[in-house]
């Protein structure tokens, strides 16, 4: 073993690793690690779910000779999201008419992104994730349309429905000590949408800290509190009425950062339930997600 592993190793094997649930997409999770100590009664089960292989994570077996029970290689989670948001709008213009002046306020959007994601731990620490789903949803908006040649001064309630696929990848860095753990996740995701628009382009980090508890024989369970940013790269293109051009903005969301409350249950190393909700500022959104790994 190199220099350089044994000191990764030496920083690294305090921590315990654990799994993560779902993403705008968004991901949460635990797993068991022996040696913790659970509030409530630690449980000795014995462990009848073995890995498939034992080539990952890398540092498995340094890490288990160190007392800590690590997870199942490889996941999958079926997820479902709900988000509620005001947006910013900018760079408004018109293609088209020459108008004397158009605006868009109050400007927002309603959310549900059903996903599926396969992930692995690479190392203890370090788990690296895709992820393929089915984003719908409706943006609304105040649009403003004045002029004195026209003869035009309207505010039209505005409405699009949308939908389409949403794809990417992500990794998560967890760790912790005891009963408490952190962890911090990021992914890339690119929604490509019916409207005809550009793709919405979307990163999100997603830190948390928690708890680890132990139910005495039904299982154990996470609770965490985390924030979540969001940046967007959306633009909306959009017919206005009577043929007076086609509307161009770019939209963002009004509120980078929210807060998160969650937690998780996890039957056993196999399989978990998680459930999170987000508010405390503009942004509101719920998700729930299951996991089975293996």
């Amino acid at each position: 073993m190199t220099l350089t592993r044994l000191l990764l190793l030496a920083f690294l094997c305090p921590l315990t690793a654990l799994s993560q649930g779902t993403s705008s997409i968004s991901t949460a999770g635990q797993t068991v690690i022996k040696d913790k100590d659970y509030l409530g009664n630690p449980q000795h089960v014995e462990n009848i779910y073995q890995p498939v292989t034992t080539a990952l994570p890398f540092w498995r077996d340094e890490a288990i000779k160190r007392g800590y029970d690590l997870p199942l290689p490889f996941g999958g989670v079926i997820s479902w999201m709900h988000m509620d948001q005001g947006l910013i709008v900018d760079n408004l213009k018109v293609d088209g008419a020459q108008l004397e002046s158009v605006g868009l306020a109050n400007a927002s959007s309603v959310d549900n992104v059903i996903s599926g994601r396969l992930d692995a731990w690479i190392f203890p620490f370090l788990n690296v994730y895709g992820v393929l789903g089915y984003t719908s949803g409706t943006m609304k908006a105040q649009v403003t349309i004045k002029d004195t040649m026209l003869d035009i001064d309207e505010t039209i309630a505005f409405e699009t429905d949308y939908d389409g696929i949403t794809y990417g990848g992500g990794l998560t860095i967890a760790g912790g000590y005891k009963s408490f753990f952190a962890m911090i996740d990021s992914n890339a995701t690119r929604s490509e949408l019916n409207t005809g628009t550009n793709a919405i382009q979307t990163l999100t980090v997603t830190p948390r800290v928690g708890l680890l508890f132990d139910s005495t024989g039904y299982g154990t369970g996470t609770l965490w509190i985390g924030a979540m940013y969001i940046n967007v790269d959306q633009t909306l293109t959009a017919a206005l009425p009577a043929n007076l051009g086609t509307l161009n903005a770019d939209l963002s969301g009004k509120q980078a950062w929210n807060g998160l409350l969650g937690g998780s249950w996890e039957l056993n190393k196999r399989y978990s339930f998680q459930a999170e909700v987000g508010g405390l500022g503009d942004r509101k959104q719920f998700m729930l997600s299951s996991m089975i790994r293996f």
